[in-house]
């Protein structure tokens, strides 16, 4: 047996619009001036703005013609935040939590139940703290034990740059340390980047150019 009808009426304001669907599990959808503007399926799923369903199941999809928003809005002094959970009690209700801390205009990233201690958190003014809500730097790194940092290429030729560490100013370039893929070091300066000393993969030392020793 399937419905449609007109659903109109005055809850503190106006409430106006079409409701047409099935109500053999199937699909529900609200219409407004003649177009569909939210559907919920047998399965759960929640579209609006469109009838096409996104990846993955139970999920809600939200689509527009141009640029599409979802916005959560919370007080001054209050937090915004999205909850990823794989149980309905406990700490399984928040195994993951992303966190907008309205006061102090920072976004905090939670894992594995723990919503005390954030594992990223980007302050109001930019700088990045990894197991450090009050990082000093641009990018702050913590760990209790041995802390690294790791860059990683899919290089294989022996004298290829497989990475470094680049210094600029907002337009020239200062300093470069660079690694090759057979282990060999070589560290650049000016804005010419030219090399100034290389450690080899033997573990020799060149100073002030890149052939000879200027000792080992």
């Amino acid at each position: 047996t399937s419905f449609t009808g007109d659903l109109t009426g005055d809850v503190t304001g106006n409430l106006t619009g079409n409701v047409t669907g099935n109500i053999n599990n199937t699909t529900l959808l609200l219409q407004t001036g003649g177009s569909e503007r939210l559907r919920i399926t047998s399965a759960g799923d929640v579209a609006i703005g469109t009838d096409v369903m996104g990846a993955g199941g139970r999920s809600l999809t939200l689509a527009g013609i141009g640029a599409c928003t979802f916005t959560i809005r919370s007080g001054a002094s209050s937090n915004g935040n999205i909850y990823f959970a794989d149980g309905t009690s406990g700490t399984a209700q928040y195994m993951g939590m992303i966190e907008y801390n309205q006061p102090n205009n920072r976004m905090s990233f939670y894992t594995n139940g723990d919503t005390s201690n954030s594992k990223l958190r980007i302050t109001s003014i930019g700088k990045v703290g990894i197991d450090n809500n009050s990082p000093d730097n641009k990018l702050s790194v913590y760990d209790v034990g041995y802390c690294g940092l790791e860059l990683k290429s899919n290089r294989s030729t022996a004298t290829d740059n497989i990475g470094g560490v680049h210094w600029k100013t907002q337009s020239t370039d200062v300093a470069y340390l660079q690694s090759l893929v057979d282990g060999t070091i070589r560290f650049r300066n000016t804005s010419s980047l030219t090399e100034r000393l290389r450690i080899d993969s033997s573990g020799h030392l060149h100073t002030g150019y890149t052939s000879g020793f200027g000792g080992d």
